[in-house]
């Protein structure tokens, strides 16, 4: 019970329970992310990656670069990358994982700053974290889920 009150404290935290829970014990973000989703298979929750690779080498050839942005940490997202088999160097010209920000709308700013005059679309599964403060900041969202999946991109006009 006290492990459960704990991280429920945790969670309030407005970057998230990683911080929290790091404050409190001494340990990094980076740690914390190693303990936990360093741990946890990829395909236990990411059912079908088919086709990843196709969808992001002709993202790549239609755009002048292309960034991963993530609030996962580096441990799950180096997981997933493994087990898609997919080398995110030979597609992505900066990697950014949940230990290297505090917030993403920090980073969406830092990217419109240093892309001014770009065409810009951030590409995410959440609206609040993912879609919302890159329109804030002038580039196109697009949320995909189950019923939008990423290869609807290209039908969007997007790209």
């Amino acid at each position: 019970a006290w492990a459960r009150r704990l991280f429920e404290e945790a969670k309030q935290d407005p970057i998230g329970a990683s911080v929290a829970l790091g404050k409190r014990y001494g340990i990094s973000r980076q740690e914390y992310f190693a303990a936990t989703w360093g741990t946890v298979d990829p395909k236990v929750i990411v059912s079908d990656m088919s086709g990843v690779k196709d969808i992001l080498s002709a993202c790549k050839e239609s755009t002048k670069g292309m960034y991963l942005l993530t609030s996962a940490p580096r441990a799950w997202m180096d997981s997933i990358m493994r087990t898609a088999q997919i080398n995110p160097a030979e597609y992505f010209q900066d990697i950014r994982s949940a230990e290297t920000f505090g917030s993403k709308e920090e980073v969406f700013s830092d990217i419109a700053r240093q892309r001014a005059g770009s065409t810009i679309i951030s590409v995410g599964d959440t609206y609040e974290t993912d879609i919302a403060p890159a329109v804030k900041y002038g580039m196109i969202g697009f949320q995909v889920d189950a019923t939008n999946p990423l290869s609807n991109i290209f039908l969007a006009g997007s790209l």
